[in-house]
């Protein structure tokens, strides 16, 4: 039983790490949202930049994800909510499935919001974003293109709503 303080101490900085690397964080002052173009789940080639004057949720995601399934309804809620307003919510699959799989998965989710298909370009859009290392990773982009609030892993609907509509 000698050791049981160090077990201790172990367990507590193991549970730190875990805690840590949990966290939400959020972007140190406004930084501009790199532009990027990518297909729908139809082909047509969308750029950030054709939101330009309206506020973005941009939702990084895969079919895979729990936290990421979870999310949808509640950013199905926001878009209906307050696309009148000025809001577009674009979700980006980082899905390594065939774009039908997405377009099922959007189908049976009802999804009323953007769905883009990241493919090939996967890895240099999450560098473009700064190397977030889980999905979901959320970008709230100000009407003038600026990344205001950055979070990863899952927050309910009621987090972004208050955040949409300080920027709305």
């Amino acid at each position: 039983m000698k050791h049981a303080p160090v077990l201790r101490l172990l367990g507590l900085l193991a549970l730190s790490f875990f805690l840590m690397s949990c966290e939400k964080k959020g972007v140190e002052g406004p930084a501009q949202a790199p532009d990027f173009k990518l297909p729908d789940l139809d082909g047509r080639r969308i750029a950030l930049s054709d939101f330009k004057g309206r506020v973005v949720l941009l939702n990084f995601w895969a079919t895979w994800c729990p936290p990421c399934k979870g999310e949808v309804p509640e950013l199905v809620a926001l878009q209906s909510r307050y696309q009148s307003a000025g809001l577009d919510i674009i979700g980006v699959s980082l899905d390594d499935a065939p774009v039908e799989h997405v377009r099922q998965f959007k189908e049976v989710y009802r999804i009323n919001y953007v769905v883009l298909y990241a493919g090939g370009e996967k890895e240099k859009l999450i560098r473009r974003f700064g190397n977030f290392r889980g999905i979901p990773a959320t970008f709230l982009i100000d009407r003038e293109g600026r990344i205001v609030k950055q979070v990863t892993g899952y927050m309910p609907g009621s987090f972004w709503e208050k955040e949409i509509r300080a920027v709305l």
